[in-house]
Order: structure tokens, then sequence, then C-alpha cells
């Protein structure tokens, strides 16, 4: 029997024949028409991004054209623009920011397999090697003077850098300019705006550091009550004159989850628009989910027999904390629920020492030693050494550059700086 009626609607078209130049037409019209549709939308929510921003927008004649202006001094544009040939060629959204900036010739972009490839063969050309090991495993750095761009790297520098390539699918970064870019035709007018404000935060801290290089140095030392005080510095002199700094705020919120101030850093987190930006969503959940520090036991936690022993080992601790593919927010809160206060024995190279009276992570008083305890595998933080700031008595002898063994109870945890705050410290 045949597939198809045999009725026909007229002398030569069968009803199969029929249905299939029925669905030929919707193909050949109704994907143009839709296509057409969906571009107009985005096109509109490209219009409506630019009236937000205050930036001018100039529609395409086929596509959703491009934006551009100034915004707090800062030269921003939004556009289209494809990559690859032929049939395997893509659309993308680029924002590029302009900035004044008093520094060397630099250009800095993330690290790739392609990237690799290139220099196994010598093709990658000048690379210059900060001192920083795991910026210069994440990023390509270049410049005609290599002293000069090691010293205009400053920490904020190279945090900003990394915060970019780490938001955007790819990026670039000059001395006084950005370069963001993401896959497809950006389609909602929220996630332009939140990416351009972002952007135009990150470029005021790559063009202004010195502050935010200050809070920086405080929380690589540990001093982290140092760093949220210059953070908050930076972050109400922002409010005094223009919006808040959504990449300080966050700063400032994780030196205060450092802390496990969540409450305080709920409400640096309350100061900026969050939108779908994943980051600072999680950041927020956190710290909701942690308003206060957790009471530390007064014996040791009772691990269920249901439960796999928790490997306290330090080189398992740093490997399950710093090298897992958690994003930091997440860290944050297993740190919090896995391992705080739990009892470590460590060995370690005393890095320095310093005498406290007060200190916001321990209590009463004593001596902070900054001891390296390893580092970690791959990855795009600060710096790739794992510190242990160990609170100690002031009657223990410490001398730089000993190695020491050491007792304690896991109470903080600092991703980015990579710290692990240890109370009660006695020497083993």
């Amino acid at each position: 029997m045949s597939a198809c009626p045999s009725t026909r609607f007229s002398t030569s078209v069968t009803y199969c024949e029929a249905v299939m130049l029925i669905v030929i037409l919707l193909l050949v019209v109704g994907l143009p028409a839709w296509s057409f549709y969906s571009m107009k939308q985005k096109a509109r929510s490209w219009e409506e991004a630019a009236a937000q921003l205050g930036l001018e927008y100039r529609r395409g004649t086929w596509g959703v054209g491009e934006m551009a202006g100034t915004v707090r001094g800062i030269s921003v544009s939004v556009s289209i623009f494809r990559r690859g040939n032929g049939d395997s060629s893509s659309s993308w959204t680029r924002y590029q920011l302009g900035f004044p900036s008093g520094g060397p010739s630099v250009s800095m972009e993330p690290e790739s397999f392609l990237s690799g490839w290139k220099a196994l063969i010598g093709m990658k050309g000048q690379d210059i090697v900060v001192g920083d090991p795991a910026f210069d495993k994440a990023v390509i750095v270049r410049g005609e003077d290599p002293d000069q761009v090691k010293r205009f790297l400053s920490p904020a520098r190279r945090m900003a850098a990394l915060t970019v390539f780490d938001a955007f699918s790819f990026g670039q970064l000059s001395e006084n300019h950005i370069s963001a870019e993401t896959r497809g035709v950006e389609a909602s007018s929220e996630r332009i705006v939140h990416s351009v404000q972002r952007l135009i935060d990150i470029a005021m801290v790559v063009s202004a550091p010195n502050e935010v290089d200050l809070a920086l140095q405080y929380q690589d030392e540990g001093l982290l009550s140092e760093a949220v005080t210059a953070l908050h510095d930076v972050n109400a002199a922002h409010l005094e004159v223009e919006v808040p700094n959504s990449f300080t705020q966050l700063l400032e919120a994780e030196a205060l989850m450092a802390m496990s101030d969540g409450f305080q850093a709920a409400k640096a987190l309350d100061a900026i628009a969050i939108g779908e930006d994943e980051e600072l969503a999680g950041w927020a959940e956190v710290a909701a989910a942690h308003p206060a520090p957790p009471t530390r036991p007064t014996k040791p936690v009772a691990v269920e027999p249901a439960q796999p022993v928790l490997n306290l080992e330090q080189q398992a601790v740093i490997d399950d904390l710093f090298t897992s593919h958690r994003q930091s927010y997440e860290t944050e809160d297993y740190f919090l629920t896995t391992y705080f206060g739990m009892t470590v024995q460590w060995t370690g190279t005393l890095e320095r020492t310093r005498e406290f009276r007060y200190d916001s992570v321990f209590d009463g008083t004593g001596q902070r030693a900054v001891v390296k305890i390893g580092v970690r595998g791959n990855g795009v933080l600060v710096t790739s050494t794992v510190d242990a700031i160990v609170h100690f008595p002031l009657d223990v002898a410490l001398t730089e550059d000993q190695e020491v063994r050491f007792e304690g109870e896991l109470v903080r945890l600092d991703f980015y700086m990579r710290n692990l705050y240890i109370a009660d410290g006695r020497m083993i």
C-alpha cells in the first residue's frame, strides 16, 4: 500500500506532495522571517541598553548595529563581529573600553591551547614573566620594556586581567584598553548593561590601582582587618562621587568572607546590582548562609562511620581546596562546612612574624606567623604559594626561614590569596 492517500488535489499533485510543498514554503519563508524577527528583538534590547548606559545607538541595516560613547570618563563601544571563515564562522559580541593610563606599552591575553602549541614550535613571541607563577601560567604578557611592564602589572592590575579573562569567552588588556568578547549576539539588555558597567569598574582600577594594591598587599600578608578597612575606604570614596564599583565591592565582600563575616559581606554586595552574574550571586548566597563565624568545637568533630575519613595532610587539603573545579564562593562554603575547626599537624617554612594585641581573626594576643606550607597546581589566582597564617603565643621563639612543625585548628580560608588561618598554634 502506498504511504500517501491516493486522493489527488488535482490531476498532478498528491496529498504527500502538497504537504511537502507546504513544509518547503514554511522553511523558505518562515526561517528568514523568524530570523528577521529575532534580530529585530535583539536590536530593541541593544537600543534599551544603550539608553540605560547613555551611549549612542546606531541601528544596522541588517543586524543589531552598535553603540558607542563615554561613560564615567571611559570610552565604550559594543558591536558585533564574525570569527572564522565560511560555514564555520560565527557571530560574537565585543565590548571595547579605552581609558587614560601613564603606563608602559603592554598587552595581555589569556593562555590557550593554541598559544601553548605556538610556544612549542617557537611562534609564541615574547612573553614577559612578571614573577607571579599562577599569573604567568594563565596570561601571555608582551611589552617593549620588560622591567617597566613588571612594575606596571601590580597585584590589582593582575587581578583585573584575570577577572576579565575568567568572566568572558575571550579578552585582551593593554595599558589603556580592554577588549572582552562573548559568543553569539547578546540578546539581553540587562546582560549588556551589566557587562559594560563591570568592565568600566575594572578599567577604573587598572587606570588607578594604588589603593587596591595596598589592600591586596595587606590581604596577602594575612592582615584581613586592614585589607577590609582599605577596601571599605576605597568603596566609600566611590560612593561619594559615583555609582559603586562592583570589582572593589566584590573584593571587599570576599575579604569579609575570609573573616567569616557574611553579614557585612552581604552588605557590601547589596551595594551593587547582581543581576544574572553567577559569581556575584554565588557570593551573595554564601554570605547569606554564613552570616557570622561558626562556633569552634570544644572537642574533635566526630565523623559518622558512614562518612569517609577526612584526609588532613597538608598537601591533600591544599589540593582539595585550591585545585578543584569549584568556584571561589563554593570553596568558601565548602571550607566552612567541611574543614572549619579541624585540628591539623603541618610542617612549613616560616616566612615572617608579627606580634599583635588585637586581631580580627584570632582571639587574645599573640604573634601571627606566615608559614609556607606548599604550592598548588594550575590555576588563575593571585599567587601559587599556599601559606598558613598561624596564631602562636608571644613566648614561642620564631626565626624567619626556619622549618616549623605545628598543630592548630583551621578557622579561616582566603581563597584568592591562598591563605589558611590556623588558631591556637602549638609547636610540636
